[in-house]
């Protein structure tokens, strides 16, 4: 669904988080659990801050949601008008049809391969599991976010491989919500936020930047040396983190600034030491001051680096009884791309040979600046040769012309000399 460019950030904010201790971790009621000191501290915060610069993950999501309004619906109705044309055929309109009553339901299952580099982030959708585990691209929905003027002239666009169009955008104001596939690798940013505010040297309005900007540069994200000491002390003015007598569970309890907001929460987090590594099991978040939950459990992890093979999140808003719950199947992950960013997320190029219908949007206008014959590949390679056939047709025509007309000419010469 396309939002605004600014709320899918409150996807992880007040709106994402929870009630109740709904995952069953521990919350500590006795002498057992301590303030946690220096070393627990920067342990949480480097599994916190964990993400490759470059990285590639497969997955099948399948999501269970309230039923959309009908304002919704017919946002996604018209966002498929615009990428049928003017002229769509039955076969894409039923297609088209089939999909949004599907995601009007509540029940959407994607097979999805998200790829990552600095902010920049390509999601292309297959059409089924088998597809996506061949890589087979041709009915691939792909959508690439860049934001980067040094790196295109377009912000975002998407591409539709069925119907061979794609939609190139200098729209500012509009986004896509995100999977962050890539947190598989750390922690998810809805827990991983409240760790940067606690321990970090970033303001809450810088946080809220790094959101918007995918979290570039994360890994980077340096400790703030006075706020682990006024933590390990018990004294910072808004957080207190405690530890668990086997130093793998944390609880975080506390005041979370979003800009000018602020926000009466309480955490807990799970880690587990896999390979020598130390990797994010399990968390549960409460916002107390509006009564919303969020909830993530990761299992079947690897024995190599703890990725985890099945990942379920849960969202729970109490004031309107809604849940929601997305269920992250990883099929396989890389931690580097060999490909360069031009050839991952670089836009499609206009040309003559190009078999991609092409819309310029700006704004919300869209102006189509490059549309070739509306052909199947088949139809363009048959098309091709029945082209050749033609011209061979026509030479020869022209040769038995041109030596018919000499002969004639050469018999009436010799019919005026006799």
């Amino acid at each position: 669904m396309v939002l605004s460019r600014y709320a899918y950030l409150f996807f992880f904010l007040p709106a994402a988080f929870g009630l109740a201790n709904l995952s069953g971790q521990e919350v500590p009621r006795d002498g057992g659990w301590k303030v946690a000191d220096p070393d627990q501290l920067t342990r949480l915060f480097k599994v916190a801050t964990s993400r490759p610069e470059r990285s590639q993950v497969s997955a099948v999501i399948k999501t269970i949601s309230p039923p959309l309004s009908p304002n919704e619906i017919a946002t996604w109705q018209r966002r498929y008008e615009a990428i049928e044309g003017p002229n769509p055929t039955p076969a894409d309109k039923a297609a088209h049809a089939k999909e949004v009553a599907r995601i009007a339901s509540g029940l959407d299952e994607q097979y999805i391969e998200e790829s990552y580099s600095k902010r920049y982030i390509r999601t292309d959708r297959f059409n089924d599991e088998t597809a996506l585990k061949k890589h087979d691209t041709s009915r691939l929905t792909r959508y690439v976010e860049l934001y980067d003027l040094s790196f295109s002239e377009y912000l975002h666009y998407e591409v539709d491989v069925r119907i061979r169009s794609a939609t190139l955008s200098r729209d500012t104001t509009t986004t896509r919500a995100r999977n962050y596939l890539w947190a598989a690798f750390g922690m998810d940013p809805e827990l991983s936020a409240l760790v940067l505010d606690a321990m970090s040297v970033l303001r809450p309005d810088e946080i809220v930047v790094l959101a918007r900007e995918n979290f570039n540069g994360l890994s980077a994200v340096r400790l703030d040396s006075e706020k682990i000491n006024l933590l390990s002390a018990n004294k910072h003015d808004r957080w207190k983190i405690l530890v668990s007598p086997d130093g793998q569970r944390y609880s975080l309890k506390g005041k979370w600034r979003i800009g000018s907001a602020s926000y009466d929460v309480s955490a807990s987090v799970c880690l587990a030491e896999i390979s020598n590594k130390w990797i994010f099991v399990s968390g549960v978040l409460v916002n107390e001051s509006d009564s919303t939950s969020f909830e993530v459990r990761r299992t079947v992890l690897s024995p190599e680096d703890g990725m985890p093979r099945t990942w379920v999140r849960t969202t729970r808003d109490s004031k309107n009884s809604k849940t929601k719950q997305t269920s992250v199947n990883i099929l396989s992950w890389r931690d580097t791309i060999g490909k360069s960013d031009k050839q991952i997320f670089g836009p499609p190029q206009p040309s003559g040979a190009q078999t991609l219908r092409l819309t310029e949007e700006i704004g919300g206008v869209k102006r189509t600046f490059f549309t070739p014959p509306d052909m199947k590949p088949a139809a363009r390679e048959s098309a091709a040769k029945i082209g050749q056939m033609s011209r061979v047709a026509i030479l020869v025509f022209a040769g038995l012309l041109t030596w018919s007309l000499l002969r004639a000419y050469r018999k009436s010469a010799d019919q005026s000399a006799a």
